[in-house]
């Protein structure tokens, strides 16, 4: 069982005493309502129903994505799974409906950057990479960049990256969404395969049924998260009455039959789900503590690899966007031509001398008060095109791959390594743009003077430009993360 506070909108909420009293307390939604469903090793399992029936809550919650009641359970082989989360995260593959992979790099790059983050190095990484493309048929696209693919392509590589881990089980959320029907048949085929032939436990949400017969079992959700059949496919005809499936659609959400009640009274449940569970409640194993069991990996990936193969992935897959980033100091390096003449920094006071100076001598005041506005006018655009970069360089990097960033904390990517990763990137890149910077206004202005530290006045520039703009990139990282 599962279930959500939630309020109605603001509009809605307008109408009605009830509705705002919803509003303002918010009121209980039932996303799951009573679901039991025992499925054995190696069945390929579609859980299908009308929108917002639960299909895609239920399925993250086998999975440990969403938290369910508290009475509630999901067992492997006997064993409560989020007690012994760390126990088993490495046997579940997980593809959500968006990619989860990165456009800018090859197929055999993206399963690269996926075996060595989860396998360690103890696996020959272009064999695993062979056999698996083989496994999804994209041996001969294995150097073709992801946003080349097809949307069929696409898909089974999202499998693949999956598959890289050697899981036991494998969820899938609506897969075929998008794909036309031929496309569809054929990774319906491929999945029917990987159950049968590699004994892997698959479990799809789907909104399509021409195909849904390839699968050993089919669970078809009412309104409200209620169980209304879970048997085999051609079971499921028998039982709603039909010859096809799409149109079990149009009778599961008649509100005039109670379908989960009528299931319960049929061989099917006392097949499929009562003489399954009284099976394993006979053979369960002693009850277990419930504070988790932590189960270390034999061969923990250190913090410090981790970051270093995120960042080498991180910048691969954004390099043209980095060769942006460093031609746009360039552009922004033109606002200061628009500012005095080639003696802008000559006149400028850089050294603690020159402020001792300064306090002493009237005439040296005068001239100092005179270039005031100036000063501030350079220090307001160093510090606004040192900004602008760092926002810019940063602001979308976290939640513009939310999806992947869910999948990938699953198979313990660590939160501190993940953002160092685009950190350390980004850090690097703050150091050449302060570079281009200080060189273009210096070919036109003549930087000059001793600087306040030994580097000089050029290298006073270049620091201060750099400390700068990795602030606004620590500050646009934050804004990504909060989105």
């Amino acid at each position: 069982t599962m279930s959500v506070k939630t309020r109605p909108n603001l509009r809605e909420a307008l109408k009605s005493f009830q509705a705002f009293k919803q509003f303002i307390f918010k009121r209980k939604k039932i996303l799951l309502n009573d679901v039991s469903i025992p499925i054995r090793s190696g069945e390929f399992v579609a859980l299908v129903g009308g929108s917002g029936a639960g299909k895609s809550t239920l399925l993250k919650s086998l999975i440990g994505i969403l938290t369910i009641d508290n009475k509630s359970q999901v067992l492997i082989d006997g064993e409560d799974l989020f007690a012994h989360f760390d126990q088993y995260r490495s046997n579940i593959g997980y593809v959500p409906q968006e990619d989860i992979i990165h456009s800018e790099l090859t197929v055999e790059q993206v399963l690269g950057y996926v075996i060595r983050l989860r396998d360690h190095g103890a696996r020959n990484i272009k064999q695993t990479i062979d056999i698996i493309l083989d496994k999804v048929q994209l041996k001969e696209n294995r150097r073709q960049l992801v946003h080349q693919l097809s949307g069929g392509q696409r898909k089974r590589l999202n499998v693949a990256v999956e598959l890289a881990a050697e899981p036991t089980l494998l969820v899938l959320d609506e897969p075929t969404s998008g794909l036309d029907p031929g496309l569809d048949q054929s990774l319906m085929d491929e999945l029917a395969d990987l159950s049968r032939k590699d004994h892997k436990t698959i479990i799809l949400v789907t909104h399509t049924t021409e195909n849904i017969d390839k699968c050993h079992k089919i669970v078809f959700l009412a309104p409200g998260g209620r169980l209304a059949f879970y048997g085999r496919p051609a079971e499921a005809k028998a039982f709603f009455g039909v010859d096809k499936f799409s149109k079990i659609y149009t009778k599961v959400n008649d509100p005039k039959v109670n379908w989960p009640e009528q299931y319960k009274q049929t061989s099917y449940y006392r097949e499929y789900i009562e003489a399954p569970l009284q099976a394993m409640a006979a053979r369960a194993k002693p009850a277990k503590p419930a504070a988790p069991v932590k189960v270390k990996n034999p061969r923990p990936l250190s913090g410090l690899l981790q970051t270093l193969i995120l960042a080498a992935r991180y910048f691969q897959n954004n390099l043209l966007f980095i060769v942006a980033l460093l031609i746009i100091p360039a552009f922004l390096s033109l606002l200061f031509y628009t500012v005095g003449g080639k003696d802008l920094f000559s006149k400028l006071p850089f050294t603690m001398r020159d402020l001792v100076t300064i306090s002493t001598d009237d005439a040296a005041k005068a001239a100092y008060l005179s270039n005031l506005p100036k000063i501030h006018q350079v220090i307001f655009m160093l510090t606004t095109v040192a900004v602008f970069l760092g926002l810019f360089g940063s602001f979308q990097e976290i939640t513009k791959e939310r999806p992947i960033y869910d999948r990938e904390r699953l198979v313990n990517v660590g939160i501190p390594s993940y953002v160092f990763s685009k950190f350390i990137v980004l850090a690097g890149l703050a150091v050449f743009q302060a570079l281009i910077i200080m060189f273009l206004i210096d070919w036109r202005f003549k930087i000059s003077g001793e600087g306040l530290t030994f580097l000089g006045a050029k290298g006073d520039v270049v620091v201060t430009l750099f400390l700068v703009t990795i602030a606004a990139v620590s500050l646009g990282l934050l804004v990504s993360a909060l989105v």
